[in-house]
């Protein structure tokens, strides 16, 4: 038995404990925590840290496939501008290339005490080395097209890239991109492949440019989409809100993950409410992506209002210069200093391992579990703030 400790253990599903230690099998199964208190004394055989332990972090959002394009894609260029770039550059590299920077990001995530992901895919490019990773993977097969007429093409290209998970082992659904780039065709195709254990994820409400391309039907977004789907008219009916228009395809009752929502806001996520589970519904926050291409910041207090299904992702390396929830957690607070680490590491814990159905093994320290073990130094044990100089190393992997 391995029996690991530090100044606190944050288990996630209660209190810090003090002195905590946290015993596992050799499969790396928690049997137990022992909450020593003030009355620690030496233990046999026991590792001790300075710093806190916290379960693995779940990076909800990600683009494996696009981690070929660190530092190639422009910072500050708005979401027309990221899209566009993307697509410039996206397929001027070879394949071995791309595998290599896949398998490089993959063993990045490993090292900034990852442990599981959700993953966007738009190919079959990330299957070789998802199959072999100690990271767990729920593939989101992203698909995107304004034209009605070629939305069964679509599906049908999205199912053959699901069913190649499928072969490999490897758990995926396929998802929507964004309002904007899915007709009401394509989403009811979409919706056609849903099943009850499905887990949908979809960009929504990412820049001012998408708030400006359905409230005014104009924009540098609207634009850019136009031109991208040969100057037809953008099939997104009359609505003149995001949230509004995708709200006429959510007819499931399935985990939903509303990415990077930089311009939700309380009273729109309350009037889904009306209509789809609450407890269903996870926004995932990926802050320095954001940043990168310069995106407002959401109002993570207003959103916090109305719910505590907060989820953090770190996107691509094309939009961000890491891989890093710890990074990811230590901008919000910064930003949002009220925010308490317990509830930060909630939302990079337990609040992801949900939003991804694997929360039976993985987002808390219990028994049971194979939560992967973190442990973070530079933290103010006084009052649990995290600084820049804040840093992760996995002590268990647990995948």
């Amino acid at each position: 038995m391995r029996k690991i400790s530090a100044n606190y253990v944050f288990p996630i599903s209660g209190k810090p404990i003090k002195n905590g230690i946290v015993c596992l099998n050799s499969d790396n199964v928690i049997v137990d925590i022992i909450n020593p208190g003030d009355s620690f004394r030496e233990v046999q055989n026991l590792e001790r840290y300075s710093g806190i332990i916290t379960p693995g972090f779940v990076n909800a959002h990600c683009h494996l496939e696009l981690s070929h394009l660190k530092g190639v894609v422009s910072k500050d260029t708005g979401m027309a501008g990221f899209i566009s770039e993307i697509g410039q550059f996206r397929d001027s590299y070879s394949a071995d290339d791309i595998q290599k920077s896949i398998k490089w990001a993959d063993n990045l995530m490993q090292s900034r005490g990852i442990v599981a992901v959700g993953d966007v895919v738009n190919s079959t490019d990330s299957i070789s080395i998802k199959k072999t990773s100690q990271l767990f993977y729920h593939s989101f097969v992203e698909l995107f097209g304004q034209n009605p007429q070629l939305a069964s093409h679509i599906i049908s290209e999205g199912i053959k890239i699901k069913q190649s998970f499928s072969d490999a082992g490897l758990v995926s659904s396929i998802v929507p991109h964004a309002p904007y780039s899915v007709s009401p065709e394509l989403f009811q195709e979409i919706n056609k492949v849903v099943s009850n254990d499905t887990i949908s994820s979809i960009h929504i409400k990412e820049s001012n440019q998408e708030e400006q391309l359905f409230k005014d039907k104009k924009g540098e977004l609207f634009s850019f989409c136009k031109a991208m789907y040969n100057n037809v008219e953008l099939n997104i009916g009359k609505t003149t809100d995001s949230l509004d228009y995708i709200s006429q395809f959510l007819s499931t009752d399935i985990n939903l993950l509303l990415v990077h929502a930089v311009f939700l806001t309380s009273e729109k996520l309350k009037q889904l409410f009306n209509t789809y589970n609450q407890n269903k519904i996870f926004v995932v926050l990926c802050p320095l992506s954001n940043k990168y291409i310069g995106n407002n910041i959401f109002n993570l207090d207003d959103l916090l209002t109305v719910t505590s299904n907060i989820c953090i992702g770190t996107d691509s390396l094309a939009s961000n210069t890491d891989l890093s929830i710890l990074s990811e957690i230590i901008e919000l607070s910064n930003v949002f200093p009220e925010v308490s680490l317990e509830q930060l590491l909630s939302f990079a814990t337990i609040n992801g391992a949900r939003a991804l159905n694997i929360d039976s093994l993985f987002g808390s320290i219990e028994k049971g579990k194979k939560p992967g073990l973190n442990l973070i130094q530079g933290v103010n044990l006084l009052n649990f703030n995290l600084s820049a100089s804040s840093k992760v190393t996995p002590l268990i992997k647990s995948y």
